[in-house]
């Protein structure tokens, strides 16, 4: 069987194999050596970059604490919602994937060249729990049964997500998105 790698972290495939590790003390080990939160880079247009950065600083500036609230924790908290969003429909992974495949924002091309010039972009660094990164990784692996070289690894599956969620969001489609971070932060 050929081993599929979802994400660069390859979660799946260590999982198992720590499974199949014999003996105690190598599990304890395995566990204690294993990374929390894992980093993500994404790359986002500068135009929705500066959007997601007032949407930052207008949650800063709502919020009752004085403290920061950065693009990295915009990104997991999108995330983090559609992977809620995910474990509450676990069953309907076919309409995942063509959601996610609707989403894909490419350009066309011509020749192997963009019909379009392409906009410059800003790399946001974040971080992602493991177990969610797993959950993302399972996901994958599941819609693999429906579309089976469906090409989205977990790097990609957060940038769609993002960038799904500003773009909906500059276009008025999302609707008390201040207000529910705030919540969220309050109960964190």
């Amino acid at each position: 069987m050929i081993k599929v790698k979802y994400s660069r972290y390859d979660l799946i495939n260590k999982e198992i194999l720590a499974l199949e590790e014999r003996g105690f003390m190598n599990r304890v080990i395995n566990f204690l050596l294993k990374d929390r939160r894992l980093v993500f880079q994404i790359s986002v247009s500068n135009d929705l970059y500066q959007r997601a950065e007032i949407l930052c600083d207008d949650i800063v500036q709502k919020r009752s604490e004085d403290k920061q609230y950065t693009q990295s924790e915009l990104v997991e908290h999108v995330f983090l919602d559609f992977i809620d969003e995910v474990r509450n429909n676990d069953s309907n992974v076919g309409s995942i994937y063509t959601r996610l495949n609707v989403r894909k924002q490419q350009l066309p091309m011509v020749n192997d060249n963009p019909l379009l010039p392409s906009k410059s972009n800003t790399t946001v660094i974040t971080k992602i729990e493991r177990d969610d990164v797993l959950r993302a990784e399972v996901l994958l692996q599941d819609l693999s049964y429906f579309v089976p070289e469906h090409g989205i690894d977990v790097e990609q599956l957060i940038e769609i997500v993002y960038l799904d969620f500003l773009l909906e969001y500059s276009k008025g489609r999302r609707k008390n998105v201040i207000k529910d971070i705030l919540e969220y932060l309050e109960g964190y």
